[in-house]
């Protein structure tokens, strides 16, 4: 029971350190998160179809071949999507600045995820809703360029066609107050507790 006292006693005598670092932390916090400020996604979709299939005399299954292709096709065309030559491709093409010279920057401003067996969601991020629906257009046309040079400087048996639906824009906006009283919070708790296992460890070694 005296242990219990002297841990209050403690807490109660560093308690305006710990809130005075937690109020720091949540006001760091508090900057950058408005720095961020709003951002904006543009979302659509891919639908990869079978535009020409090859024409045999033998029997294909129901065309069953030809839809595994259909399906191993979307997943190349998701990856290509993300490839980061490519996504260069669609700044140049929006007359977009690039955002930076790293792949992985690159690879943040547009995604691309194999939902389905032939389609492909395709998120467009930028702080700017004009680059960024810009950018999903660009991005979208280089596509397109890139399926017809690959039936033209192929020789693929089958030729494939890609959809693009009408993209869509949806507005992210960070909830400060959220957000800075969970850092505060868990600062505070994290404080507490680092205390208590100092002071317990103390405790320990002394016996």
């Amino acid at each position: 029971m005296s242990e219990y006292k002297q841990y209050l006693r403690l807490l109660h005598r560093r308690l305006p350190l710990w809130l005075l670092i937690s109020l720091a932390a949540a006001a760091i916090t508090y900057v950058v998160v408005a720095r961020q400020g709003t951002s904006y996604i543009v979302h659509s979709s891919y639908l990869v179809s079978l535009a020409e299939r090859e024409t045999t005399s033998q029997y294909t299954f129901d065309g069953f071949y030809a839809l595994q292709a259909t399906d191993l096709f979307t997943a190349t065309l998701a990856k290509w999507l993300t490839a980061p030559e490519n996504i260069v491709a669609a700044y140049k093409a929006a007359g977009l600045p690039l955002p930076g010279l790293s792949a992985r920057v690159l690879q943040r401003s547009i995604t691309a995820t194999k939902t389905a067996p032939q389609l492909i969601a395709v998120e467009v991020h930028s702080q700017n809703q004009n680059e960024a629906e810009q950018l999903a257009e660009a991005a979208a046309a280089v596509m397109k360029q890139n399926v017809q040079l690959y039936h033209d400087e192929g020789t693929p048996a089958l030729h494939f066609a890609v959809v693009t639906t009408p993209p869509w824009t949806s507005i992210i906006t960070p909830n400060k107050p959220l957000i800075v009283g969970s850092v505060f919070a868990v600062t505070l708790l994290l404080l507490i507790n680092l205390q208590l296992v100092w002071e317990g460890s103390i405790r320990a070694s002394r016996r």
